[in-house]
């Protein structure tokens, strides 16, 4: 279980695939199931919080919304429904600015 917390970190701070460092966040939290989501909220929030380090240009915003985005769905799933919209909002505001408010995708993330 711990090799899952860190692969995420680890990836992030090698400089490497930021996708693949979402992928190892996004198992890490599934992998903590029914009465351990609490504990998914703090890998999420810990990826999140390597991502502000903000490597502009790189791939990492679109990672950092994909984070929120986890983060706003585990919210959801036990029942904090607002800091699952404040979450929601947070992945909103890094996706237009990274993408433009007239993409496509960002219409889906308002959907």
């Amino acid at each position: 279980m711990i090799g899952l917390l860190k692969l995420p970190r680890d990836t992030i701070a090698s400089g490497k695939n930021p996708n693949k460092a979402l992928d190892y966040a996004i198992r890490a939290s599934k992998s903590f199931n029914g009465v351990q989501f609490e504990e998914a909220v703090q890998v999420l929030d810990r990826f999140i919080s390597l991502l502000e380090y903000d490597k502009t240009g790189s791939g990492f915003e679109i990672v950092k919304f994909s984070g929120y985005m986890q983060h706003e769905d585990t919210y959801s799933m036990i029942g904090q429904l607002d800091r699952s919209i404040l979450c929601h909002d947070s992945g909103l505001k890094i996706q237009i600015e990274a993408l433009d408010k007239s993409d496509r995708t960002v219409a889906e993330t308002c959907r």
